[in-house]
């Protein structure tokens, strides 16, 4: 590997915040398992300049753009203290997945294995069930697609409670009454309201219950402007209400979050990605339980010895594409964790590997580094 003695000034919007330490690839292209459509990642490591260090001004983590992260030394030291996967996964890239280095990061490279500790086990393997999370919902989110996901107004979540002695019930098949409530739309449809012959008040001391009146002339009708919230009126004080209605304003909250998640997942999913989800026919994301198994080969490779492999091999390449490809039983992949589990957790002890290792290893080489660019 080769070490810079060139400085390398990291800038954001134009302006420099510091000087570049570290520069790799990650992802895909890291562990030999991009695809044509892969993305190229990248993660930069930097020191932050001294006029942000010392007024504590910068920032920890920059994202300079969708496939960028930069990292403020302290914080890498940090994580790599806490055996996190992905400094572990810069110190043990190839050279060839190292786009930049300078030389005060000798010292790093050439310990690297002092500072894998049985902590690495869990993290990683702790990664690999996150993975599984996602798989998962990223599939309630492509269920919302097949649904054809509507946004909701807050009438949708109003239901009129039914009152036989005012004729506001139903029937069922077999002519009896229906208690209970019936959806405002419905309501409004069986009566041939509109909404905007409409008033609404709330009723005292309850946060659901409101009241509806006809109205003889045209309102504004029963929901605000920008179509968030129930409008209400005043109404004359002899005037009587038609009905009573419940308006469930938790519920619209939650669906308004869950709508906006879809939309956001909308625009950022890969089609290429969704479409292989969909043709799998297996309804778990395929990218997600791929690196799952990546991450738990991964952990299973540090308790055997075999330190940080970062690149898979052209049998362990295969079979993820496989799982990417959905050609490989992902819930059957996802029983198998706990076999794992114990296997790792078995043999996590016995490895060699040490519990933790001194702290102060990288508090000095950061003071040291600080005192090297600071003066």
């Amino acid at each position: 590997m080769k070490f810079s003695t060139e400085l390398k000034p990291l800038l954001v919007d134009g302006q420099p915040v510091g000087y570049i330490l570290l520069q790799s690839i990650i992802g895909s292209h890291l562990y030999k398992l991009d695809t044509p459509e892969s993305d190229v990642d990248t993660k930069t490591v930097y020191i932050a300049a001294p006029d942000k260090f010392f007024t504590r001004t910068a920032p920890d983590q920059i994202n300079i753009d969708k496939d960028n992260v930069a990292w403020e030394i302290g914080k890498f030291l940090d994580l790599l203290y806490k055996n996190n996967t992905d400094p572990l996964e810069m110190l043990n890239a190839p050279a060839d997945k190292i786009l930049y280095v300078h030389e005060s990061m000798q010292f790093l490279f050439a310990h690297k294995d002092r500072f894998l500790t049985q902590k690495a086990v869990v993290s990683f393997f702790g990664k690999a069930y996150e993975q599984i999370k996602k798989a998962r919902s990223t599939d309630r989110m492509m269920n919302w697609n097949q649904q054809e996901m509507k946004r909701l107004e807050p009438m949708d979540f109003c239901y009129v409670i039914l009152d036989h002695r005012r004729d506001h019930f139903e029937r069922d098949s077999s002519n009896k009454i229906k208690q209970g409530v019936m959806p405002l739309r419905k309501f409004m449809e069986l009566h041939g309201f509109i909404e905007n012959l409409l008033l609404v008040n709330k009723l005292n001391h309850s946060k659901e219950a409101h009241q509806l009146y006809i109205s003889d002339v045209p309102t504004k009708g029963i929901q605000s402007e920008n179509g968030n919230d129930i409008r209400y009126a005043e109404t004359h004080i002899d005037a009587i209400p038609f009905a009573t209605f419940l308006y469930n304003g938790d519920a619209y909250s939650l669906h308004c979050k869950k709508y906006n998640q879809y939309l956001d997942w909308l625009e950022k999913r890969s089609l290429v990605r969704f479409k292989t989800n969909q043709d799998s026919g297996q309804a778990i994301d395929t990218k997600n339980m791929m690196h799952y198994a990546r991450l738990s080969q991964m952990a299973k490779e540090i308790i055997y010895g075999k330190g940080v492999v970062v690149e898979r091999s052209p049998g362990q390449r295969d079979y993820l594409l496989s799982i990417k490809r959905g050609e490989v039983d992902l819930a059957g992949l996802i029983e198998e964790r706990d076999k794992m589990t114990q296997e790792i957790g078995g043999r996590a002890e016995s490895s060699g590997l040490p519990v933790d290792f001194d702290k102060k290893i990288l508090t000095d080489f950061e003071y040291s580094l600080r005192r090297q660019f600071y003066g």
